[in-house]
């Protein structure tokens, strides 16, 4: 499970779904996956824009069986329709 959180997490950062986060938190980021931090790889899938690209939406399912698995709150998205008044 551990090697499927940090390559979740490198595929998520390689998709820009981590683009949105200031330089500081992209290098925080990058140090968890080489100390093999699985609590701060799975916080940082919470502040993940899965919306961004094509890649980054399509690792959302795989994101949120891990997420299952270890009894953590799955992720949701909410889309909200532009033409609802």
């Amino acid at each position: 499970m551990k090697f499927q959180i940090i390559k979740l997490s490198n595929d998520l950062l390689q998709a820009n779904a981590f683009n949105h986060l200031t330089d500081k938190d992209l290098e925080a980021l990058k140090k968890a996956m080489q100390l093999m931090s699985l609590e701060y790889l799975i916080q940082a899938w919470y502040k993940a824009d899965y919306f961004c690209s094509w890649k980054a939406e399509q690792l959302m399912m795989p994101c949120n069986q891990v997420l299952y698995t270890m009894g953590f709150p799955t992720l949701s998205c909410l889309v909200e329709n532009e033409l609802d008044f």
